[in-house]
């Protein structure tokens, strides 16, 4: 009895993951991700300290909501234009990122 009910335990186990792995490994597509890239500064770009320009390009529908701007993780800026000049007197490697919010 012990037997069959670890293999028991096993088959529904098995069953589980692979009706749960679809749903975990499916990939979500964006087709506004493809295009919407950071133009300047480059990826490894020195910069120093001082004012820079930080673009983007633009989506050219009329979804646009804003663009939100966020430095090492903090949130910068709101903007509808595809750039932002940042000023920063810290020579150092900055993450940046934008994302965009759509109506």
């Amino acid at each position: 009895m012990k037997i069959v009910n670890r293999v028991l335990a096993i088959v529904i186990s098995v069953v589980m993951v692979l009706t749960i792995m679809p749903a975990v490994s499916k990939e979500n597509s964006v087709n506004a991700a493809e295009e919407f890239i950071i133009v300047s500064p480059k990826d490894n770009e020195l910069k120093g300290a001082g004012y820079f320009d930080i673009t983007w390009s633009d989506i050219q529908s009329g979804n646009l909501k804003n663009y939100q701007l966020y430095i090492d993780g903090e949130l910068i800026a709101t903007t509808n234009d595809a750039s932002y000049d940042y000023y920063t007197t810290n020579v150092k490697m900055y993450e940046v990122y934008v994302r965009a919010e759509l109506n």
